[in-house]
């Protein structure tokens, strides 16, 4: 049985995606410090293939130790939107940007990445064009710069896939 590691997990997409991976027979941990949500995932607990883990994506011990345990890692964890990110700046960076530098650092070739980054990457396209993903990077955000430079640092290795997702 696959197992599969989501950062995030009890976000909106996190959480509808965890519920998917379990109905399809994947063995799903979710690590979330529930800052946003606490009751998006209550309706999984009762699963047998399902962990919850309350912890921040910055604790580097813990994390290291899923990795090893997971072959699939989807990390959602994130300070989402411009404003939010803008009011926390710090935390923002260190979340977003550095506890993806920190996971690259610490996988090994099992291990495959599929990162869900965002349209906000693009910054102000031009007018009637539609942006795909030759279109060039300009974020003008905060936090369109933290998932850029996430995605760039995921993209270099060959156990990742990235996609850009619209909102």
């Amino acid at each position: 049985m696959k197992k599969i590691l989501v950062t995030g997990g009890a976000g909106y997409i996190g959480s509808k995606l965890v519920t998917k991976l379990l109905s399809l027979g994947f063995k799903v941990t979710v690590v979330d410090v529930l800052k946003f949500s606490s009751k998006s995932l209550n309706h999984l607990f009762g699963n047998k293939n399902f962990n919850f883990i309350n912890v921040d994506v910055r604790n580097k011990k813990i994390m290291k130790k899923l990795y090893k345990k997971n072959e699939f890692i989807i990390p959602l964890a994130a300070l989402v939107g411009a404003p939010l990110c803008k009011k926390n700046k710090k935390e923002a960076i260190s979340v977003n940007l550095v506890s993806i530098k920190d996971m690259m650092k610490n996988i090994t070739r099992k291990n495959k990445i599929i990162y869900l980054t965002t349209n906000s990457g693009y910054g102000i396209g031009e007018k009637n064009k539609y942006c795909d993903e030759d279109s060039p990077l300009n974020p003008i955000s905060l936090y369109g710069n933290t998932k850029v430079e996430a995605e760039k640092i995921i993209s270099k290795y060959n156990n990742s896939v990235c996609y850009r997702l619209a909102t």
